[in-house]
């Protein structure tokens, strides 16, 4: 089992541009929170330019820790929040009724290692632009 949260901010950014402006209903950052049973992960999106920034966390957190990073480090850009636990991301019929009003099933995208998953509202394809000095 999995937890996967997901922050909508209220923003539509660039890492790599250094740009950024308000979101609007289609176009918006996201930051996100894969809990596995094992393995933690960080996952933020750019709506400017598709770029996505992947992180494994080196110790397990738990979603009530993941929320308060979120909210000290971006509170000002919330936008809302969704929290859901899935099964087995492999469960076409799981996560379709898990995701139902957020994009169904087709609106997870599960790496191909199996390893995590993030929401992907709209099938992007997002690929690392750029990367981080921290």
């Amino acid at each position: 089992m999995a937890t996967l949260i997901v922050f909508r901010l209220s923003i539509k950014s660039s890492y790599a541009g250094d740009t950024e402006e308000p979101a609007d209903a289609d176009d918006f950052d996201t930051l996100q929170w894969w809990l596995g049973e094992s393995e933690c992960w960080r996952v933020r999106t750019y709506a400017m330019d598709d770029d996505i920034h992947v992180y494994l966390l080196e110790q397990p957190i738990d979603a009530d820790h993941a929320i308060e990073a979120t909210l000290r480090h971006y509170a000002d850009v919330v936008g809302d929040r969704f929290q859901v636990e899935i099964d087995d991301p492999g469960d076409d019929d799981e996560v379709e009724r898990k995701l139902a009003d957020r994009g169904g099933a087709e609106a997870l995208e599960v790496a191909a290692s199996g390893r995590l998953a993030f929401w992907n509202y709209d099938g992007r394809r997002y690929r690392t632009l750029s990367t981080p000095d921290d």
